[in-house]
This record gives structure tokens, sequence and C-alpha cells, in this order.
């Protein structure tokens, strides 16, 4: 069980006034590699602790959703840097639903140095152009982490290609197909049985009006074999953002291997099933289970 299973499961057999309430963010990531269009944002749910939430785990969640080492984690909030990892998401004004904008140190400076530079070139002569490279560099957040890692276990971000080097062949095949099995060993040892628990669940829910669960005392027991009905909504979310976060995974393997491209399709058929029966508990859940949504 992963170390985020295990939050979740301390966390959904406790009173809900036991931990923090900030439960999601809309992320808007500033390099938008799998995005079709620009400015698409992703639902990201934040790991369940004791206490409040701070942008330190905020930024070291950030960086295992999307392959990024913690140092180069830039959070943007109403148009101004977050910096301190100390101070909680409460006292940045952040609630579940704000919408934030993930940015990568190195790309960012990046393009403000190219902005800088064109717009010196683009300047009259003998007139100072304003570039922002300066500014923005001051007005970054430290690039080291100001805590301690909130977690340990996470995944490394996947290392950077030559520009020259040649499109992968079939020696890079192996390593390719590990890390396929690796996305699917993981959906089917932390996912799938969490899986299974919301389809046992919703199919043991009687019939019911709408909210009428969810507006009940919630019980102080701890019970493995069921999720209490006030958190449904937000172990479906959980559930599909974590499937198709192992999607994304599969979209950087290349075509070239008739192998790795028949492991990778047959991946993605198994993901997109355990997707289609987590849509299908809900499903029942609104349907006939009187369960609504908490968005």
């Amino acid at each position: 069980m992963s170390w985020f299973s295990n939050q979740w499961n301390r966390w959904n057999q406790s009173a809900p006034s036991a931990w923090s309430d900030v439960e999601w963010l809309d992320v808007v990531y500033g390099r938008q590699r799998y995005a079709t269009h620009s400015n698409c944002s992703y639902q990201v749910t934040l790991p369940q602790i004791e206490g409040a939430l701070t942008l330190g785990h905020l930024r070291q969640e950030l960086a295992t959703v999307f392959s990024l080492p913690i140092q180069q984690v830039l959070v943007a909030f109403q148009g101004l840097f977050l910096k301190d990892d100390r101070v909680s998401l409460h006292d940045y004004d952040l609630r579940s639903g704000s919408r934030i904008t993930l940015l990568a140190r190195d790309a960012y400076v990046q393009q403000a140095q190219a902005r800088a530079q064109k717009q010196a070139q683009n300047a009259p002569q003998g007139t100072a152009a304003g570039g922002p490279s300066a500014q923005d560099a001051e007005s970054l957040p430290s690039a080291a982490p100001t805590m301690a890692p909130v977690r340990t276990g996470a995944p490394a971000a996947p290392p950077a290609q030559d520009a020259g080097a040649g499109a992968p062949g079939a020696a890079d095949a192996p390593s390719h197909l590990e890390q396929i099995a690796q996305v699917s060993q993981h959906c089917q040892r932390d996912l799938v049985p969490e899986l299974e628990l919301l389809e046992k669940t919703v199919d043991a829910l009687p019939d019911s009006l709408p909210g009428a669960l969810q507006s009940q005392v919630p019980e102080d027991v701890s019970d493995e074999a069921r999720i209490p009905p006030q958190r449904i909504p937000l172990t479906q979310r959980k559930l599909s953002e974590l499937l198709l976060r192992e999607l994304l995974k599969l979209d950087g393997f290349p075509t070239d291997s008739e192998e790795v491209r028949n492991t990778r399709k047959a991946t993605v058929k198994n993901i997109q099933a355990y997707l289609d029966r987590v849509d299908a508990a809900w499903g029942r859940a609104t349907q006939a289970k009187g369960i609504v949504s908490d968005v």
C-alpha cells in the first residue's frame, strides 16, 4: 500500500474535523505537456494529514503529480508567488477548488530571459529595455525547500533526454516495458482494491433520497469494509484522478517497438476499464442510493 493510500485509509476512518479541509485545488500547469489547449487545468487531490496543510505539503504533492523535482516547483496564486513552505494554505487564502498556477523554475527563468532579450533587441537604440528577468529572479521563492520533505518514496522526475540523441530503439525496450509494468502493478496493488471497496460500499447502501445518507452524522467507528457515505464523492474523484495520472504516464512511450506498443495498449485498455467501473459505481450511487456530488 502506497503512502498516499495509507494516509487516505487513516483519514477515511476518522472524524472529518480532525483533518485539514483543503481537499483539492484547480492547478493550471505552465508547461502544458498533456493539454490540447493552453490554460487547461487539473484537479489535484491533496493528501489528508493531521493538522493544517502547508505550502510545503502542496509543493511536494505537485512535484509527485507532475514529475518535477521539488526545487523546480513554483506556485503562484492571484498573481503572486507563494514563498514560505511553513505557511498554511489557509493563511494563503487557499480553499478547496481554488485555482493556482504551477510553473517549473528553470523554464520560467528561461522564458523571462528570452522576453527580456527580445525586448532589448526591439528597443530603440539608447533606450533601456524593461527586462523582466532580473525582477522575476528576485521575486522567485528560494530554490531550496524551507521545510523537510513531508513524505518519502515520491517518484523521481524522468531524466531529460539529450536533444541530439536518436530515437529510442530496441535497446530501450526493456526499460520501457519495466515502466509500463510498474504502472500496471501500481493500479492492481493500490487502486483496484479501493475501487472494489467503492463498488462494495455502493452496492450495500440502501435506496435513499438525494443527500439523505450524506447528511447523517458520521459514526465514530473504524470500519475498513466500507466507505462512509460522506466520503463517496471524494473517493470517486480520487480514484478517477489517480487512474488518469497512470494513463498520462503512458503517453510518452515510443511506438516503434511492437512489444512496447502492444504492452502499452493492453495496459491502457485495463486502466480505461477501471475508469469505467468507477463511473459505473458513481452512477449507481447517484441514481439509486441518493449520493450527491459535494462540488
